[in-house]
């Protein structure tokens, strides 16, 4: 109700759907649904999986991941909360990615995204099978991907 002038005018009220709406059968909101993630361990079992849309979706999730823990470490207050959730995903990331992205090196759609991984790890040791996915590569932009983490890779080792 509004008060104009002396005058009180009636305004419906506007009709909105319901927020505890549970959409579901099983309770669960449809917007919710649709927003899971799916954990680290699913991802790295994705990233050599047979699905290639899955594969692809993992290794971008995946680097996304590697990415943010590395800017939070790196940039983060020492002692918080969010940098210390950062460096334990790192570590995980850091023990578990390597091995999961040189097998994914064989995987033609993520070819690019788990050398760039790598590289980030700064895992030396995958630089030869880097180079010998370069060799067997022939779209240009893959190729240039897999060169910028061969450099990458190859700066690291001569410690510049």
């Amino acid at each position: 109700m509004f008060l104009l002038l002396g005058l009180s005018l009636f305004c419906p009220r506007p009709s909105f759907a319901s927020t505890s709406d549970p959409g579901g059968p099983d309770g669960e909101s449809s917007q919710s649904a649709g927003a899971q993630q799916k954990s680290t361990s699913e991802l790295l079992t994705d990233l050599v999986s047979d699905n290639k849309p899955n594969r692809l979706y993992a290794a971008r999730a995946l680097k996304q991941q590697l990415v943010h823990a590395q800017r939070a470490v790196a940039h983060g207050r020492e002692g918080s909360l969010a940098r210390d959730m950062a460096l334990s995903n790192l570590d995980e990331l850091e023990a578990r990615l390597p091995e999961q992205c040189v097998r994914a090196l064989d995987a033609p759609n993520i070819v690019a995204p788990a050398a760039e991984m790598l590289a980030l790890l700064g895992v030396k040791d995958a630089l030869p099978t880097i180079v010998a996915a370069r060799a067997k590569e022939t779209r240009k932009g893959v190729i240039r991907r897999l060169e910028a983490a061969e450099a990458l890779l190859a700066g690291a080792q001569t410690g510049g």
